[in-house]
Parts: C-alpha cells; structure tokens; sequence
C-alpha cells in the first residue's frame, strides 16, 4: 500500500503540490528563493511553532504584558491541587483564599472538564452534600465570598433571600461601604434623595458622589434601592 506524500520540509506535514513542497513552502521559495524549515518555540517543552523573538505567539504575548514569556501562567494542576487540600482542611476557624481565577464577583473558578464551575459550590457539595434545589447558593458564614474563601466549612446551602440578609450582617451587600464594590451607603442614597427633592441638579449630585446621572434618576425614581 503507498504512503501519502507529505512536503519535505522537516515537521510541515501538508501534502506536496509542486517540487515535493506544500502551498505555503512552495509560494515562499517562489517569492524569496528560498525556505526556511519552521522553528519550535524556544520555550522548554512548548512544541508551537515561532512567531517573533524565538517564541510562539503565546509566549510572546505573555513576553510582551509581563516582560517574561512565562509570566502569568499557572502550573498545570495547581488549581485542582489547591482545591484537594482545601477540602481536605481541618481548620474551621481561618479563610482559605482562592489564588486562582475568579468571577467579576470575586468568587473562586475553576475549569473542571472543559466546563467553568465555582469553587464554593463544589466545596459546599463537598461537606453538605447536592444543593437541595438549584436555586439554593453555597452561602459563606464568614461573609468573604467576594475575597475567594473556599473553606468549605464556611459553607452552608441557603436560599436567594437567606443569602441576603446574611450579607447584610456580615456589612457585605451593596447597601454597606464595607462592600470592596459598593459607591453608595442607605445613608448616601437618603442623601441624594434629598437633595433632588430640594431642586439640587443631577449633574451636581453625580459629582459629589462619584456616579452616573442616570443612577441618580434610577435611585430618586426607585428603580433600584427600593428597600430604602
């Protein structure tokens, strides 16, 4: 049986259309007079092929953001380790902070066959068992969800509105400036309704406080902070 031809420069791997070169070899030594066999990354164990500086794209957009073409990137199953022994943690007392990614929320991910799954839930399935519902969240006692605590001691399954009002508690929903996010206090939305009420202008408003004027007509029309 006859083997398929493949193009003779070293690691191409496309078939041959003219001289024993692919397309793209064949096009180059008709345009420069010559070929040059592609280079691997320069990079240690990194089979890509070069695209400036010795590098492959990858490495050299990590070259260019951090100045290293390593910088940025995390151990192969560093992530799934530190999960493992999270779990495995007998201390019921300290927060153990996801140093890994996290969602805009702060809360911990992690990438779990090909599928991105936070972290608190999956410690709290860990120690509790399945949510009782799919509307119930891995509730943290310590009120540092957003900081990435992954302690599964921490956790507990609670439904939307016992969330809440933990969060209120513990000073960490959005109507407490001890939220890392939160712009505004119930008092500083008391304010600005105030101030609207005594013909202050939005523009003026929104200065003062450092936000929109179309959040300020969304607080004064009761379109968010109901509850105050």
């Amino acid at each position: 049986m006859a083997t398929s031809r493949l193009c003779s420069i070293p690691n191409c791997g496309k078939p041959p259309v003219a001289r024993g070169l692919c397309s793209a070899h064949y096009q180059r030594i008709q345009k420069k007079g010559y070929v040059r066999p592609p280079k691997p990354c320069s990079v240690e164990g990194c089979t890509r092929q070069f695209h400036a500086q010795g590098l492959c794209i990858k490495h050299y957009k990590r070259l260019l953001k951090y100045g290293d073409p390593l910088g940025g990137s995390t151990d192969w199953g560093a992530a799934k380790r530190f999960l493992s022994e999270a779990l495995s943690s007998t201390d019921k007392e300290a927060c153990i902070n996801w140093p890994f990614a996290r969602n805009p929320l702060g809360l911990a991910q992690i990438r779990i066959n090909e599928k991105t799954r936070n972290v608190p839930r999956l410690a709290c399935e860990h120690i509790h068992g399945p949510a009782p519902t799919p509307r119930h969240q891995a509730a943290h006692s310590c009120g540092k969800g957003w900081d990435g605590c992954i302690n599964p001691h921490h956790l507990s399954w609670k439904t939307q509105t016992e969330n809440e009002a933990d969060k209120v508690l513990h000073g960490t929903s959005w109507q407490t400036r001890r939220h890392p996010w939160a712009k505004l206090t119930a008092e500083d939305v008391r304010e600005i309704r105030a101030l609207r009420a005594k013909g202050v202008k939005r523009e003026e408003i929104a200065q003062k406080f450092g936000i929109t004027k179309q959040y300020i007509y969304n607080i004064c029309a009761r379109l968010c902070w109901k509850r105050v």
